[in-house]
């Protein structure tokens, strides 16, 4: 079990995995998803600040995933970070490849 300030890595793939799959935090990767679209076209994307904006979608996936799950552990807060990095990290290459609806 990861203390408060370590990363929990598989405790990360699993909320990785349950946002992939739950249709709600689709439709909001989607959102997000086109809002950092715009911002390459404006061309004010900045990738470091990206994971700011997976943020919302973490916290709305970790909170749904609670709800279900209501034994299961809590993520922490670098748990949740990481899930928002590698959100950003996979959205971006989707997008320098041609295919920024695949979140």
């Amino acid at each position: 079990m990861a203390h408060r300030g370590e990363v929990d890595e598989v405790a990360a793939d699993e909320l990785l995995l349950y946002l992939d799959n739950e249709y709600d935090i689709y439709r909001q990767k989607q959102v997000v998803a086109e809002s950092l679209l715009r911002k390459i076209r404006r061309g004010t994307y900045d990738h470091r600040r990206a994971p700011d904006a997976w943020d919302y979608v973490v916290e709305m996936a970790a909170k749904k995933y609670a709800r279900e799950f209501p034994s299961s552990p809590r993520f922490n807060v670098p748990t949740r970070a990481l899930v928002a990095e590698e959100l950003a990290d996979r959205w971006y290459r989707n997008a320098k490849a041609g295919r920024p609806e695949e979140v």
